[in-house]
């Protein structure tokens, strides 16, 4: 027996319409609930206090499920990168599943979920911001908060403290010397201003000049500016964020020049390593580190406090390696792992616990063991797989190498919620590939010409625009 097409139920046009509108107001719901997540996030100390961990694992959670929810009433979700979406799903899944371990049930639950808010919003924003208009409502809205908080460290240096509850950094004698902005700690926030600077630096790269440049020339000075008065440990990180575009730019202009660059500046960061773990290079630091913002501890002071932070890591992940001591349980657990301080004036192990692994690897070592780690590192290798195709893209391949350094000695993408909602979200962002045939090459401005870019390459066939009606 044959079936006749026209046999098939079809939905009346009232309810294929109502259908229609049900669809497009989820979508809007849930990419504007997330975009608003992400736009916040940092503003409200860093994200860290109860209530503002309360507010991302909502938002974020419920961004995710209408995005679920229009998928199922027939939107058209397509995962621009499927294997950054796996990875980002199971990493989020094991997680959760970290909870059937942990010894404090209620920190377990409390991180995932800030972790499925991060996440749920990186997801909603990966499904339904594929167009460059979305793209640029979620780019203005992080440079417009960056702004922000740049602004209100500028008026802490000034001994005006906007939103005094979103500045739990007060406690903690942070003054005019030390600058936070919204956070609660000057290293966090220098941390922070790492994806402002790759985006400020970025788009100035990537696009054409006009009066949208200066505003972000101002931003970028800005933001450099307040990242020297942090005295925080990511201050090289927000340099050299300002600088990876034009190494961003290099790779796609001449791979063979970005090699070498890329080499010169390998070389030259390990020349700088060298030098601040010799004597000579120490001394040499010591007299000009006030100049770059260093003002609080020496070298071997950092490096001192860091090694016995780090043992403390390593005991914890030689005990737990495969699955972790389940997610949010770092601190509460650091005082049965924490190697003696020896007298050091280390702020985190004078303490009776570490308040966490500073640092991104061990912090997921730490937590979700060796398969949480491989997740995380999967997860961020997939995001700069894919050739650029937007400004989000292209900011992010910097920011991402900036993190991955900075994220070696602190814990910025698995420990400040904020900050992990902005820099999740700004790797989630792809487009919907062009479908144009002849990508990169823009239309002739005077119609029935035969653009020059054509003429000087022999192999494309000349393409004539007929004129226009």
């Amino acid at each position: 027996m044959t079936s006749d097409a026209s046999s098939m139920p079809v939905l009346p046009m009232k309810a294929q319409r109502a259908s229609s509108r049900v669809v497009s107001t989820l979508e809007s719901a849930a990419f504007w609930l997330a975009t608003l997540t992400v736009w916040l996030a940092p503003l409200m100390g860093g994200g860290t206090s109860s209530w503002a961990m309360s507010f991302l694992s909502l938002f974020g959670t419920l961004a995710l499920l209408l995005t679920l929810l229009a998928g199922a009433a027939g939107a058209r979700l397509k995962a621009q990168n499927p294997l950054w979406v796996a990875l980002a799903v199971l990493l989020l899944l094991w997680v959760a599943l970290s909870n059937l371990w942990t010894p404090y049930a209620l920190e377990g639950l409390r991180w995932t979920g800030t972790w499925t808010g991060v996440m749920g919003a990186a997801l909603t924003l990966h499904l339904l911001a594929t167009t460059p208009a979305r793209h640029a409502w979620v780019l203005g809205g992080i440079l417009v908060a960056g702004a922000g908080a740049v602004g209100m460290a500028f008026l802490q240096a000034r001994g005006v403290y906007p939103l005094p509850t979103l500045l739990p950094s007060l406690s903690l004698g942070a003054g005019q010397n030390f600058l936070t902005g919204p956070y609660f700690h000057p290293s966090h926030f220098s941390g922070y201003l790492i994806g402002i600077v790759a985006l400020c630096s970025s788009l100035l790269v990537f696009t054409r000049l006009g009066l949208h440049s200066l505003l972000l020339l101002a931003l970028l000075g800005a933001a450099l500016f307040v990242n020297l008065k942090t005295d925080g440990s990511s201050i090289p990180g927000v340099f050299l964020a300002a600088a990876l575009p034009i190494l961003v730019w290099v790779w796609r202009t001449r791979v063979w020049a970005g090699v070498v660059l890329s080499l010169l500046g390998l070389a030259a960061l390990g020349g700088v390593a060298y030098l601040l773990f010799s004597p000579s290079g120490q001394a040499t630091f010591e007299r000009y580190r006030a100049n770059f913002g260093f003002r609080s501890s020496s070298v071997q002071g950092f490096v001192d406090c860091r090694s016995n932070v780090y043992r403390t890591d390593l005991n914890i992940w030689r005990d737990k390696p495969l699955g972790g001591i389940g997610i949010g349980q770092f601190y509460w657990t650091s005082s049965y792992y924490k190697s003696p301080a020896k007298g050091l004036p280390c702020e985190f192990t004078n303490l009776g616990r570490v308040n966490y692994a500073h640092s991104d690897y061990f912090q997921m070592a730490t937590e979700l063991g060796g398969v949480g780690l491989l997740l995380f590192l999967l997860l961020q290798l997939s995001s700069v797989l894919r050739r650029p195709r937007s400004q989000a893209e292209l900011a992010w391949t910097s920011a991402a190498i900036a993190y991955g350094l900075v994220g070696l000695y602190d814990a910025h993408q698995t420990y400040i919620p904020g900050t992990m909602m902005v820099l999740y979200a700004l790797s989630a962002l792809k487009l919907t590939p062009s479908k144009k045939p002849l990508e990169g090459v823009p239309t002739p401005l005077l119609s029935g010409t035969v653009h020059p870019m054509l003429e000087r390459d022999p192999s494309i066939p000349k393409i004539v625009l007929p004129p226009r009606a």
